[in-house]
């Protein structure tokens, strides 16, 4: 997992908005569901809020 190299799309909060917005920071290009869910694991650990979606059907 380390060193490895990832798309990234970066969304900055909407401060015109009635509730509170945040940063959001997607990560793609994985090899596999299983890989994603290693590292949305890791930052739930660190206590960062993740979940893995996926654009294509899951194989």
């Amino acid at each position: 997992m380390k060193g490895q190299t990832y798309q990234t799309t970066i969304t900055e909060p909407v401060e015109d908005t009635v509730k509170p917005d945040f940063y959001r920071l997607q990560l793609g290009n994985f090899a596999d569901k299983p890989e994603a869910t290693k590292l949305c694991q890791f930052l739930k650990q660190n206590k960062q809020p993740c979940f893995v979606v996926s654009s294509e059907s899951d194989k």
